[in-house]
């Protein structure tokens, strides 16, 4: 479970990085 929670905030950071340039 440890694992899907570091697997979301990767997807999230990624989902956001676009956005921030």
């Amino acid at each position: 479970e440890l694992n899907s929670r570091a697997a979301e905030l990767i997807i999230n950071k990624l989902i956001e990085y676009p956005c921030n340039i």
